[in-house]
């Protein structure tokens, strides 16, 4: 596998986004997978699913979103703005589409990564050519509530305030649904050591600023309503995979309602696979190389 890194400007006229393609010259690539990363993470996280996708002819590329890994500084983590993120992801769809005019390109959006991913579907539905949403979030009255009170604190106190009662309230019940937890992290897979090097990882070892907190659930909340779903192409095809044992995806009720939305509103191809043991990292868990071949058939039979 090649990895090739690089960076392009920001659309907050301030950072140079960090950038990375992964391509396997041995394989004649038939479709590109854009990543749209999760929250307090980076895209190097996922190198092993890019190993797996360029040796089966997908070319695997992503940006880290601004306020993670290498595209700020780790004084700035954790605080972004949404349309910026939006914007960047547009940015390295353009370099994609110039770099592989002739192939399709699907969007990959894990976790908050999926609620970016998700508003992008409905906002460049010409960029891309399928859709994967994994440990997604289902419409839920709390969004927009949260939403309305990370906005109060933002606006009431100093530029990089870090709220205790907003971390509280989006992870303080996380750990409840894992009856073995040894960590507060626990939630996101059963592999132990990933757990210990996640936690160890200062470019996922942060907090997220009640700005930060307040664009995630605002791109949440703008994609919780029916409209969004109304506003997809009806024959853009959608894979939404996810964990029973996922506190995001509520237990595999929330995805459901998400899949739910999308066929009430005509979406011709969505599939729904939730994997009876898996956390919320689906390609990070301990069997991660079966549900990553879930994911491989679905795209074959539709992009090979």
């Amino acid at each position: 596998m090649n990895k090739e890194t690089f960076n392009f400007d920001s659309a907050d006229g301030k950072h140079k986004i960090a950038a990375y393609i992964y391509t396997d010259e041995l394989v004649k690539p038939k479709a590109v997978i854009e990543l749209s990363h999760g929250m307090c993470e980076y895209i190097e996280r996922y190198e092993w699913v890019a190993d797996f996708f360029t040796a089966r002819g997908y070319i695997f590329a992503g940006n880290d979103h601004l306020g993670h890994g290498g595209s700020s500084k780790p004084c700035e983590y954790g605080d972004f703005d949404e349309e910026h993120i939006e914007l960047d992801l547009k940015k390295m769809n353009d370099i994609l589409r110039e770099r592989y005019p002739l192939l399709p390109i699907i969007l990959y959006g894990h976790s908050m990564g999926s609620f970016f991913a998700r508003w992008y579907a409905s906002r460049y539905p010409d960029t891309i050519d399928g859709l994967i949403l994994s440990g997604t979030a289902g419409p839920s009255l709390k969004n927009n509530a949260g939403r309305l009170l990370a906005a109060f604190l933002a606006r009431t106190h100093k530029e990089g305030y870090v709220s205790d009662l907003l971390i509280k309230l989006s992870f303080g019940k996380f750990i409840d649904g894992i009856p073995d937890a040894k960590t507060p992290c626990d939630w996101i897979t059963h592999d132990r050591e990933l757990i210990d090097k996640y936690t160890k990882d200062p470019k996922c070892n942060f907090n997220f600023t009640a700005k930060g907190y307040h664009s995630l659930l605002t791109a949440l909340t703008v994609v919780s309503r029916k409209e969004w779903a109304r506003s997809l192409p009806k024959d853009m095809p959608i894979l939404l995979i996810s964990g029973k044992e996922d506190p995001v995806g509520n237990y595999g009720k929330g995805v459901r309602k998400v899949t739910e939305m999308l066929r009430n509103a005509d979406i011709k191809d969505v599939t729904e696979y939730i994997d009876p043991t898996g956390r919320h990292e689906l390609h990070n868990e301990v069997n991660r190389a079966d549900i990553m071949k879930v994911v491989a058939k679905w795209l074959d039979e539709r992009f090979s």
